[in-house]
């Protein structure tokens, strides 16, 4: 009788034990589906944000080379300008003369 007891004790506990073996077997692949899922979401997003960050460094270099004609440009036409002003001055005196 103890010993019938005893096994079925044992018996309760196993079943006890194989429940919260699979619902936590559950829990744990519905946990890795999501984080794979997740994993794979954040991969996209890396992906996509290096692919910008590509294209802003290229866009970046472009209006560099850009900016740096144009400000050889203004400074080609301010000497020009300079120079015709100087130009002018000579002319006026030496018409004045």
């Amino acid at each position: 009788n103890r010993m019938e007891q005893e096994k079925e004790l044992l018996e309760k506990k196993l079943k006890w034990l194989t429940a919260e073996l699979q619902t936590k077997t559950d829990e744990l692949l519905n946990t890795n589906r999501e984080k794979g899922k997740e994993i794979l979401d954040l991969q996209g997003n890396l992906k996509s944000s290096s692919e910008q960050v590509a294209r802003l460094e290229s866009q970046l270099s472009s209006l560099r080379e850009v900016n740096e004609s144009q400000n050889k440009r203004a400074e080609d036409l301010n000497n020009k300008l300079k120079l015709a002003k100087e130009e002018q001055i000579a002319m006026e005196e030496k018409y004045r003369i």
